[in-house]
């Protein structure tokens, strides 16, 4: 991945983004999540607690800053993903996912 397609993609309308996160995950069967200690999780507007994830590792590296600078690209096989086994063993670290977070892409 280039610097190129960083930008073309980040510059992409919402719809387009959507779309190229479904194409590149499924082409590469892979979704990017940040970690460290836990997995990195925000808030939108109306308090609720979201989880992002990117479809490619370069876009997950570009968001580790600020409170998130500790934080590494972590990359979850789209099978486990599918399957809601990937953080089984690591979300407790940060709360129940089932009960309290909705799954998101977040905008890159």
């Amino acid at each position: 991945m280039n610097i190129k397609e960083i930008e073309v993609v980040s510059n992409l309308p919402a719809s387009k983004r959507y779309e190229y996160f479904i194409k590149k995950v499924t082409d590469f069967e892979e979704v990017w999540g940040l970690y460290y200690d836990g997995w990195a999780i925000l808030e939108d507007d109306n308090g609720n607690t979201l989880m992002p994830f990117w479809p490619k590792k370069e876009f997950a590296n570009l968001c580790a800053v600020d409170e998130w600078n500790d934080y590494k690209a972590e990359q979850i096989e789209l099978e486990d993903f599918m399957q809601v086994s990937w953080y089984e063993d690591r979300w407790h670290q940060t709360f129940n996912i089932l009960e309290q977070c909705r799954l998101c892409i977040v905008r890159y």
